[in-house]
């Protein structure tokens, strides 16, 4: 099997439990992010073919022979929109058009909720059914990347999981575990009850697992931890992780939706992607959904908490 978008956060930690396993696994690794060294450490036991996604020949020689493949590989946080579309969407549409000459048996493909945008109602979740409504460049990405596999004949099963969190976290979440490490966390007023699909990372890797082991869906499940958490739950879960006093400045919300505002002008006018000012945006907006499918279809039960997440992210595990 075939897992892109290792030695990243979620494809190391999906290519170790694969291997601890006993299971064969290949991974195409994007040199220009990782070093042969750093790789060959973190994955010990994978053939890695180093490549882009976006380059046939080296897609197609890491899916020789391939069964499933897990695509995990995408731009998360580029410094240009452009980035966005040429990994997500046109290198998904490598791999599909390679899966589909050479006859990949499933293509495991990790998109986000983020395709759904914001809750209209904030105690109405997201289900499979609700519509693709994406506010940010990387939603819009992963909405296009969805339909590129859905348009060809590869047998596809799409997860959308929410915000991961846990050990090695994104930038984002370390940025806000260093505020809560200082002691006073500026909060949006109003927006400490906005809730989110957050998912501990390890959650997602389970939930990987389990759609390999079903027949292709040829459509998406949400996948989250066992409820949605307010943001007013993830300060106070980084703050118990790391036994501090949590002091929160409240800011106006407004700033929120201005940051919102201002990352959607800079990509749109200027092609460029401001991570912290999505970060701001999100942070003012519910963002939920129900994982009942999951359960349903895969067999999902997830069993790592928030308060694991954060106290092995404060341990540096």
């Amino acid at each position: 099997m075939l897992v892109t978008g290792a030695p990243g956060w979620l494809g190391s930690r999906l290519a170790r439990r694969l291997l601890d396993s006993g299971r064969r696994v290949r991974c195409l690794v994007y040199r220009d992010d990782w070093s042969k060294t750093a790789a060959l450490e973190v994955l010990a036991g994978a053939e890695l073919v180093f490549g882009d996604v976006r380059h046939p020949g080296a897609v197609a020689a890491a899916l020789r022979d391939v069964g499933t493949v897990f695509h995990l590989a995408a731009a998360r946080h580029p410094r240009t929109v452009r980035d966005y579309t040429s990994v997500n969407v046109d290198g998904t549409r490598q791999l599909a058009s390679a899966a589909e000459r050479l006859g990949v048996e499933h293509v495991v493909f990790v998109s986000s909720l983020s395709v759904h945008g914001h809750n209209s109602d904030p105690n109405v979740a997201f289900d499979e059914a609700s519509p693709l409504a994406p506010k940010t460049a990387y939603a819009e990405s992963k909405r296009d990347a969805e339909q590129v596999l859905l348009s060809t004949i590869v047998p596809t099963t799409i997860l959308r999981p929410g915000p991961f969190y846990g050990p090695g976290q994104t930038e984002g979440m370390a940025r806000l575990m260093r505020l809560v490490a200082r002691g006073a966390v500026p909060v949006f007023r109003g927006a400490l009850d906005r809730r989110r699909s957050y998912v501990h990372v390890d959650n997602v890797v389970e939930a990987l697992l389990l759609a390999e082991r079903r027949e292709p869906l040829g459509g998406a499940l949400l996948i989250g931890d066992a409820r949605p958490h307010s943001t007013s739950e993830l300060i106070e879960a980084m703050a118990a992780a790391l036994g501090v006093t949590l002091r929160l400045v409240s800011i106006p919300l407004g700033l929120s939706r201005i940051a919102e505002l201002g990352a959607r002008l800079s990509h749109r006018a200027w092609g460029r992607h401001l991570g912290f000012l999505d970060m701001a945006g999100e942070l003012g907006r519910d963002a939920f959904g129900r994982i009942d499918a999951a359960r349903r279809v895969l067999g999902y039960a997830p069993m790592l908490t928030l308060a694991d997440g954060m106290t092995q992210a404060a341990r540096g595990v």
